[in-house]
């Protein structure tokens, strides 16, 4: 794989990891880059390069959106926590995560804000034009139904343990319902995550390529 070096980690997730190849360079943090549906990792260089920059440790895990058939979102955010669980026991230091999410990925990514960021770990969520569909979790009509990003009690005046979320959304998302997009999101939750609109741009332009 041209991301990086194959492992399982967590219960047999298959990801792959990228590492700093700069002479002395020392791991500052880890970000998961997570691709939209069944999209390879290889059209994410661009962003495993930038992240390489500032000594992250990143960790590729592609969303194959047809495996598993049932809580396919849900478990994949508990793998991404079970992941990075194992990785900072192999990393002295570093005890917090960032995540780049894409489409479906940036849904997982604020999946795992919301059910398993309990102790703060979770530094920054960047939701790259994030769809809320199949099943929808956090804008539902029925308020009552929906998931919400809101900081822990335990650590919401704690600076050091803040989560910042940003979501984008684009124009010319064909597929992603203007009502459950990074917009509608953000609407919920206005007072915890913030918004970009990258006009004139379709859901692929975070890929390298356009995603071709």
């Amino acid at each position: 794989n041209l991301f990086g070096e194959e492992r399982y980690l967590g219960k047999n997730v298959r990801v792959f990891i990228a590492k700093s190849s700069r002479l002395g360079a020392r791991p500052v943090g880890i970000t998961f880059v997570l691709t939209a549906a069944n999209i390879p990792l290889s059209k994410y260089i661009s962003i495993r390069d930038a992240l390489l920059s500032i000594n992250h440790v990143v960790v590729g895990y592609m969303i194959n959106a047809l495996n598993p058939p049932l809580r396919n979102h849900r478990t994949k955010a508990q793998n991404v926590r079970d992941v990075f669980d194992e990785l900072a026991t192999e990393m002295r230091g570093v005890d917090r995560f960032d995540i780049v999410g894409h489409s479906v990925g940036g849904k997982i990514a604020l999946l795992v804000a919301a059910l398993h960021n309990e102790d703060g770990a979770l530094r920054n969520v960047l939701a790259l034009d994030p769809v809320d569909q199949s099943p929808v979790e956090f804008t539902n009509q029925n308020k009552a139904k929906n998931l919400y990003l809101v900081p822990d009690a335990d650590f919401t005046h704690n600076v050091l343990k803040r989560t910042n979320i940003t979501m984008t959304y684009t124009d010319t998302g064909f597929f992603v319902k203007a009502d459950h997009n990074g917009r509608a999101i953000h609407r919920n939750n206005s007072q915890n995550t913030k918004l970009i609109n990258h006009r004139n741009a379709g859901h692929m332009c975070y890929c390298d390529a356009g995603g071709k």
